[in-house]
Parts: C-alpha cells; structure tokens; sequence
C-alpha cells in the first residue's frame, strides 16, 4: 500500500544511504543542491536517523564554510536531545551524528563557532 500525505499525495521514501556515493560525486560548485536536497527530505524533517548522511550534511555545510545553517542544525539536534531526555526521563545519548567527525570538519575548514558549540552542548 503507497504511504499518503493528508492531501493524498503519494509520499516516495528514499533511500539516502544509496544516494550517497552520487552525492560524493556532485561538484563543489553544485552541492547547495544538495545540502537542500538532505535538508528538505532528512535534516528538516528528523525522518532520516542515518548518521552517515547526518555526517555527509556536516561535511558539506563544513566546507561551504556555512556556519548559519551549522549553528541552526546543531541547535535542532540539542533540541531533539533534551527532548529524548525529558520523554525517556534519563540522560540520553543518541546524536544524529558522529561528533568526532563533525569537530575534524569544523576543524579543518577553521569553523570556530560550531566546534565551540560542540563542546558546549556535548562535552
């Protein structure tokens, strides 16, 4: 049976996992395209719990050098954290992301604000 949204349009389901080696392959010049693409049908919508293509995200944002929509994403995933936290009533752990990775990123492209954040929210 197809998946319906409430105007009864046909929801399609990607499989982003598979989608990621073409992402790799997306000129430097063109991949905003694809930032919008992952925010549109992942990031934004927290439907995608793949921390590979949270990662691919970071990375891409992290070498735009754009740390607006870093500051933006970090802010959402603290918010999904305390969100776990007061449902689960306990501590929890489950980022979207690989933090290490993400501070190799920011580190790399000398992105100063969201590795400070990093540490912020998640030391």
């Amino acid at each position: 049976m197809d998946k319906r949204d409430r105007t009864g349009e046909r929801i399609i389901e990607w499989d982003l996992t598979k989608l990621m080696p073409g992402f790799m392959k997306v000129p430097f010049s063109q991949r905003n395209y694809v930032i919008d693409f992952l925010e549109d049908d992942c990031v934004n919508t927290t439907r995608c719990k793949d921390r590979a293509v949270h990662n691919l995200y970071i990375m891409f944002l992290s070498d735009l050098d754009d740390e607006q929509k870093l500051a933006e994403y970090l802010r959402r995933q603290e918010e999904v954290l305390l969100t776990q936290e007061m449902r689960e009533g306990q501590e929890a752990r489950e980022i979207l992301f690989d933090t290490e990775f993400a501070l190799k990123c920011f580190q790399r492209n000398h992105l100063i604000r969201p590795q400070l954040t990093l540490y912020r929210y998640w030391s």
